[in-house]
């Protein structure tokens, strides 16, 4: 595995699924996740078009993943673990490097691969470290599909900062009433979740105050999930942007019911600009497109020179040498 190889990952929710992706990075490759639950013939698909050096997963789940010549079976891999020198590999990273590839299907329905570079996430991880903020007290579960782009955010925002990582199962996840026990059976302080996840929580009969910073993404936040959650939690965020621009690129406090809920401000070193169909900047309150500058803008799609042309354009907002932001 070497710089700049894309290597796809499918294996369960897991220590070993971590290790796996952490590899990868050292090695400074990129991972394509895979979900195991997608239909065969998108999986096929992504696998193809992003030319997959190699498949890492499992012997069961290799069984029902499309053939792959260089498929490592993380099982046998960390049982032979003891031939290989335990020395820290000597490999430089660069920034630039590509960390992960994410399939998007987007309005077209087929697959695009947004490709996000280390300095993208790092930005992202720096900025949510301090805002909303995370603790090395702090324990925050890892609760999303990892072809969901929530779940690098989930990954790596615990281990950037020392706090615990909690690896529920498969089942746990997905249902309401088994998650809201873990909340409570593994003190979870942290909690990164789309509105039908929490309001799966609420319907599942949680209705006590927990110690719990809640950050909400992936959907719009309806005000009345928002008035229920202020109830239920210590603070309340809603978190905002496009994959093609890391995971996050703006959030708000939602601090009470009358607290106004919008995707809030850009987060360190990116910005916001409300513009017309010319790119031309609009006066305030004015109805328009968002087009999104800044560290976490990402190095467009795999192989589609011509839609990211069209999405990734020019920040004629910037004085920096080809800048680039998105149209979102």
């Amino acid at each position: 595995v070497q710089s700049e190889d894309y290597i796809a990952v499918s294996y369960p929710r897991s220590p070993e699924l971590v290790y796996a992706i952490l590899a990868i990075i050292q090695c400074g490759a990129a991972y394509l996740p895979l979900d195991h639950e997608y239909p065969s013939n998108r999986v096929e698909f992504m696998m193809e078009d992003s030319n997959a050096k190699f498949l890492l997963t499992g012997k069961a789940l290799s069984l029902s993943l499309p053939k792959c010549s260089n498929t490592i079976l993380i099982d046998d891999a960390m049982a032979s673990l003891d031939q290989y020198p335990s020395i820290k590999l000597q490999t430089y990273v660069n920034p630039e490097n590509i960390i992960y590839l994410l399939y998007t299907s987007g309005s077209t329905g087929k697959p695009k691969g947004a490709k996000i570079s280390n300095r993208n996430l790092v930005n992202l991880l720096f900025s949510l470290v301090n805002e909303p903020g995370i603790k090395e007290a702090d324990r925050l579960p890892f609760i999303s599909t990892i072809s969901f782009d929530i779940a690098s955010f989930e990954l790596f925002l615990p281990l950037f900062k020392g706090a615990t990582l909690v690896l529920p199962d498969h089942e746990t996840s997905n249902d309401g009433r088994l998650l809201y026990e873990m909340l409570d059976k593994e003190k979870i302080s942290l909690l990164v979740a789309t509105p039908t996840t929490y309001q799966m929580l609420i319907d599942a009969g949680w209705s006590k105050k927990l110690p719990l910073k809640i950050l909400c993404c992936g959907e719009p936040l309806p005000v009345k999930l928002a008035k229920e959650l202020i109830k239920r939690c210590d603070e309340l965020w809603n978190l905002y942007g496009p994959t093609e621009v890391t995971i996050f690129s703006s959030c708000k406090h939602i601090k009470t019911e009358e607290t106004l809920i919008s995707v809030g401000r850009p987060i360190a070193n990116m910005q916001y600009y409300i513009v017309d169909e010319h790119c031309n900047l609009l006066p305030p309150n004015t109805i328009g497109e968002i087009a999104i500058g800044g560290d976490g803008v990402g190095k467009g799609y795999l192989g589609r020179p011509e839609l990211t042309a069209a999405k990734f354009i020019p920040n004629v907002f910037s004085n920096k040498k080809d800048d680039i932001m998105y149209l979102s």
